[in-house]
């Protein structure tokens, strides 16, 4: 076990409670949320004013020792009504759900002992914050209506982000494992050492120092950990929230726009720069469109962090790859990116070129990537949307952000056809691009770095050598090394492909054989003076 020694001067080490749910955990956490609405600037903005109610809320009264809980219609309520939301997983289990039969008699009352445990944990912790409206999916969302939940789905962005507080039940595996743990006070409590000592003026120095099994880089990592951190779901709801609970199997962790602290260390509040880490929020109501080559680059390069995050966490229904992630989009769009840089299935408009340079994340013991397609048709084929693995960016921030010269290629047109939403799901979509390209068999030989797709369930290298007269490298990026995409011709349209993969390669292999490459001329659909090929990705 690694002990962490922490200067803890005038931050008072708190002894841990037995259990998360304590009263004096719960004022603590109101006093956390006073405090953060009281001193950090960033956060009184981050609440957004003017974002619309959720269509249904739970309203919650104290009736005697329980709780009164009914569904009402935000439609009649204050449009800068607070509430808050639940971030919970939903198990292999059947949470209470709100369904076309019941809706009226759930606007009448909900008994509380017809709640799971989390659910009734929740409407506690509300009533206890001086909240009387609480969100929770599976009983503000009609779940036997398709349209219904079409709707509501693509509303995600304004519920979190315009939530008071986000309750995660972070170390439940589902709705009935509350939200509130017992545990050994010793063990989470940090040891408190006086290790001061006089200087030579006589002045007092150092100490007094805690030790603790962590820092919250490695508390970070083991909320990622815990069942709900595993949920892909739950990705843009802790991001967009502008504050949450974090109720751990050990600890309860608070985080806002600006800080990040737990109940044993009380007054321990670290700067909230885990740019791209498990806890930090993105929550801001004031937009701040990007125009540098900068400011445009750290949103490619944040953008790229959470589809990492999301996915290494896991979906229960394939469909929902694009839907999930729909809300963070429409945030990112609202609030950085503005309205002339378009979201496609996953990727933008801004940077697309590098955006299409994604590749699997190789295990570590055989290096090589597990990337599969789903059955029914997701997304196109060059949208990291279109494959089931965890997807990562070689892109580091050198390569973003340059002119178009440094690149071996050109967008010429990109559209997606949109189910319903721009940010959800689609059912159709494509790229043209103009560059240079030429076949494997041609550099096969010198056996470049790449990472594709198992298609039909064939290993990936099996499927380069048996079918390699059919794929063909296209260039993207020209640096030190040549960068691009593995394609194969679909036979179906001229100049037609489907991304398979990408490649790396020094430039020495792949430069020369793609200026004396002729294709025939089903291969593309025009041609320019400069040797460069316009083709269709789907």
């Amino acid at each position: 076990m690694q002990v962490i020694i922490t200067d803890m001067r005038g931050t008072g080490v708190r002894r841990a409670t037995p259990n998360t749910g304590s009263h004096e955990n719960m004022e603590m956490i109101k006093a956390w949320i006073k405090h953060c609405n009281d001193e950090h600037p960033h956060c009184k903005i981050s609440v957004q004013e003017t974002a619309r109610l959720p269509t249904r809320l739970l309203q919650i009264e104290k009736s005697g020792k329980s709780f009164k809980v009914k569904l009402c219609l935000s439609s009649a309520l204050s449009p800068s009504t607070s509430y808050a939301t639940l971030s919970h997983a939903w198990g292999s289990g059947s949470p209470m759900k709100l369904i076309n039969k019941n809706v009226l008699r759930c606007q009448q009352d909900i008994p509380m002992a017809s709640l799971p445990q989390t659910f009734a944990d929740a409407v506690q912790l509300t009533n206890t914050l001086g909240l009387s409206y609480l969100w929770i999916d599976s009983l503000c969302i009609i779940q036997d209506s398709t349209l219904d939940w079409e709707v509501e789905s693509t509303t995600m962005c304004n519920v979190y982000s315009g939530s008071t507080i986000n309750i995660v039940a972070s170390a439940s595996v589902d709705c009935d494992g509350g939200l509130f743990r017992q545990r050994n006070p010793l063990s989470v409590t940090p040891c408190t050492v006086d290790l001061s000592f006089l200087n030579e003026a006589g002045a007092r120095e150092g100490g007094p120092y805690a030790l603790s099994r962590g820092t919250y880089w490695e508390s970070d990592r083991l909320l990622a950990d815990e069942p709900l951190g595993r949920r892909a779901w739950a990705v843009q709801e802790r991001i967009l929230a502008p504050r949450s609970l974090y109720f751990a199997a050990e600890k309860v962790y608070f985080g806002c726009c600006e800080k990040i602290t737990s109940d044993t260390h009380p007054s321990f509040l670290e700067e909230n720069q885990l740019w791209g880490a498990f806890m930090n929020t993105w929550a801001t109501n004031r937009p701040a469109f990007a125009t540098s080559a900068s400011e445009l680059q750290l949103c490619s390069l944040k953008w790229q962090s959470v589809v990492q995050q999301y996915t290494h966490a896991q979906l229960s229904y394939e469909s929902d790859k694009l839907v999930a992630i729909a809300g963070l989009a429409e945030y990112m769009q609202r609030t950085w990116l503005g309205p002339t840089i378009t979201y496609m299935a996953g990727l933008w408009s801004l940077q697309l070129i590098d955006g299409l340079m994604w590749r699997g994340e190789s295990l570590h013991a055989t290096g090589e990537s597990l990337l599969t397609r789903p059955k029914a048709y997701r997304a196109p084929t060059w949208s990291w949307a279109s494959v089931e693995g965890k997807v990562k960016w070689q892109s580091d921030e050198e390569h973003m952000g340059f002119p178009d010269q440094f690149y071996g290629a050109s967008i010429v047109e990109a559209r997606t056809s949109p189910t319903s939403s721009p940010f959800g799901s689609v059912h159709g979509g494509y790229i043209q691009i103009r560059g240079h390209f030429c076949t494997w068999r041609d550099v096969a030989a010198v056996d470049p770095d790449w990472d594709v797709v198992n298609v039909d369930g064939r290993e990936d290298r099996e499927h380069i050598l048996a079918e390699s007269d059919g794929l063909m490298l296209f260039i993207l990026r020209v640096e030190e090394n040549v960068e691009g995409l593995v394609l194969e011709y679909t036979g179906d349209k001229k100049g037609q492909y489907k991304r398979v993969g990408v490649f790396e390669d020094f430039e020495g292999y792949v430069l020369p054989a793609s200026r004396s490459f002729r294709p025939a001329e089903h291969l593309f659909m025009e041609v320019n003076g400069n040797n460069e090929y316009t083709i269709e990705i789907i």
